[in-house]
């Protein structure tokens, strides 16, 4: 396998997974676990095109992260005004994690996007009450919903603006209703009768994700106390000692995860923009945009109490939502240092330049975060792909492999053969690590540290498969800061692979 400018993370090796059973005509398969999906499709295009799936990913995610300003801008423009449209658009393109994750292999900036784009048109339809701008809507809220589940929440916007549009108009409040009912009713349907007329797919069978639901219903059923509430959350994928997390242990994971998602100085300037203009906040037609965000707060929530893990990507949804509120504190700085400025007798030139001192702080650390915060995670993937081009040219023909969840599936990507099973370093303990040798006997085995497995334990876990006929190795240079993951192989391939390196 060639050698990659850059490597996948384990959410670009499953959407890179899906797109190419989409292209070899396998639905099923292109759709397993996550529904009929925008990314993936988007993906197999760009990859037909000629672009490596890498460099396809690439090249969407910077062009379409960089797309998300126009309608952003026009959405903020029209409810609020140009200056707060403009400082929500520096917001969005100095954020961290905005600048971090759009060159990822990830379905997150096309979701940016449709966001970004519905709220516009949803906003036009509703304010100018036309037929055109809520079929238009329809168009991206389905593509939204077929991307990540949680667009679901801009039904919200949609019902109350709708809502509060109805009260305050004295004519044409059928045609407003009917938009609503279109945009809602006529692009998913029109969807449907494609997928079951064109592609011939049964209505049975259509891809669709309804699993967020079920665990929804399940964590309801589980606050309410319900039949069997005492194993009513359990994911089935997790081992099965593993208690429901405690609101303790929820806080002190939902909290820091949050804020590193929402970025610190976001964070800030967002609840300060909320306080500062709270009569603003307050008013009926921004209130739905607070609704959904707080819809996406339960959606994080209920997701952590079921899997025991979140990522900072679902924050960003709340981002855009907010971002509105967050240029206003942001202007409000402004103002506060330039009359500071002209309080202390500063020049003209000074005073202006004082003024804009919060903007250029917010773009320093937003670039600064984004530079700096992704070397490690990225050192980890380097590692990873190497060591999977390491075994691409071993002696294995199709290797079994256990390993950590995550950096295993990108060695499986880069190595292009064998199987692999995985071990989660939140949950797995050495008796869960030697369950799955036992199970799988791989032909090479991953053993680092967990929240259950401190380093005395992992070298006694190490020493113990040596005794089982592993043999340790270090097929690749580490780059720094990459993580302390021992490299077993087992039996007669051991040998030959130490001698290989030792070349």
């Amino acid at each position: 396998m060639a050698t990659r400018l850059t490597s996948v993370d384990p959410d670009g090796v499953l959407y890179i997974q899906l797109a190419q059973a989409l292209e070899a005509g396998d639905l099923k398969q292109g759709t397993q676990g996550m529904g009929f999906n925008t990314y993936p499709v988007i993906l197999m295009l760009l990859h037909r095109g000629g672009l490596d799936w890498e460099m396809a990913g690439v090249v969407w995610g910077v062009v379409i992260a960089s797309l998300v300003v126009p309608p952003l801008y026009g959405w903020v423009r029209r409810q609020f005004d140009d200056r707060v449209a403009l400082a929500a658009c520096m917001l969005y393109a100095v954020h961290p994690k905005t600048i971090a994750w759009s060159p990822e292999l990830t379905r997150d900036p096309t979701f940016w996007f449709l966001v970004t784009l519905t709220l516009y048109l949803l906003w036009r339809a509703v304010t100018e009450v036309r037929l055109t701008w809520f079929l238009a809507a329809g168009v991206p809220l389905v593509l939204t919903l077929l991307t990540r589940f949680e667009g679901l929440v801009l039904v919200i916007p949609l019902v109350l603006w709708t809502f509060w549009r109805l009260i305050a108009l004295e004519s044409a409040r059928a045609r407003l209703l009917l938009g609503a009912i279109l945009c809602v009713v006529a692009i998913p349907a029109l969807a449907v009768l494609a997928a079951w007329v064109g592609l011939g797919i049964p209505l049975e069978d259509l891809p669709l994700r309804f699993d967020p639901w079920a665990r929804f219903q399940t964590w309801l059923a589980y606050m309410v106390g319900g039949p069997s509430a005492a194993r009513a959350g359990l994911n089935p994928l997790l081992p099965a000692d593993v208690a429901p997390m405690s609101l303790r242990e929820m806080l002190r994971e939902f909290f820091p995860i949050m804020t590193r998602g929402l970025g610190p100085a976001y964070a800030l300037l967002m609840f300060g923009g909320i306080w500062g203009w709270r009569r603003v906040w307050a008013r009926r037609e921004h209130q739905p945009l607070f609704y959904a965000a707080i819809g996406v707060l339960l959606g994080i929530w209920v997701h952590l109490w079921y899997d025991r893990a979140i990522c900072p990507r679902y924050a960003l949804l709340i981002v855009l939502l907010a971002s509105p509120f967050a240029a206003l504190g942001l202007l409000g700085l402004v103002q506060r240092t330039a009359q500071l400025a002209e309080w202390l007798g500063w020049g003209t030139r000074t005073r202006i330049a004082a003024a804009f001192l919060p903007v250029a702080l917010v773009a320093v650390v937003g670039v600064g975060d984004a530079m700096l915060g992704n070397r490690r995670p990225f050192a980890l993937r380097k590692l990873a792909a190497d060591w999977g081009r390491w075994i691409h040219q071993g002696p294995w023909s199709a290797p079994m492999m256990v390993g950590p969840v995550g950096m295993t599936s990108i060695i499986h990507f880069y190595a292009g053969k064998g199987r692999y099973e995985v071990f989660r370093i939140d949950m797995a303990d050495a008796s869960e690590i030697a369950r799955l040798v036992e199970l799988h006997h791989p032909d090479l085995l991953l053993v680092r540290t967990t929240r259950r497995i401190d380093a005395e334990g992992c070298d006694e876990l190490v020493a113990r498969m040596k005794l089982r006929g592993f043999s340790e190795v270090d097929p690749v240079p580490r780059p720094a800061g990459s993580d302390p993951v021992v490299v077993l192989v087992r039996g007669d391939a051991g040998a030959r692979v130490a001698s290989r390196v030792e070349r």
